[in-house]
């Protein structure tokens, strides 16, 4: 088994992400006042937290830690996540290549 430990820190709202500071472009993690967390990107033309469903209310939003480095770096290193970026068909039976849902079974 691998693990990955990244120790983040999170900030409350309405402190936002500064916008003079280099992008680390590895996302945000969001803790939501429904008690779930969300993976997102910060978009600093809207002000506000996006992710792949559109901006983000930012009421919804209980507080956000930036994340260091995309989180699986250190267990599989840079190889993998650059073949994987660019859905690199050339290694066997690659995850990356895989649907990401099942097929639903039918009754």
């Amino acid at each position: 088994m691998n693990v990955t430990q990244i120790e983040l820190e999170f900030v409350e709202l309405p402190d936002i992400p500064n916008v003079g500071a280099p992008d680390l472009n590895n996302g945000y993690l969001l803790s939501m006042w429904d008690c779930s967390c969300k993976l997102a990107t910060w978009n600093p033309s809207l002000v506000q937290f996006e992710d792949a469903g559109g901006p983000l209310n930012g009421l919804a939003i209980r507080s956000w830690a930036v994340l260091p480095k995309p989180l699986d770096f250190p267990t599989w290193g840079a190889p993998i996540i650059e073949a994987a970026i660019a859905n690199d068909a050339s290694y066997a039976k690659a995850g990356w290549l895989e649907s990401k849902y099942t097929a639903s079974a039918k009754n």
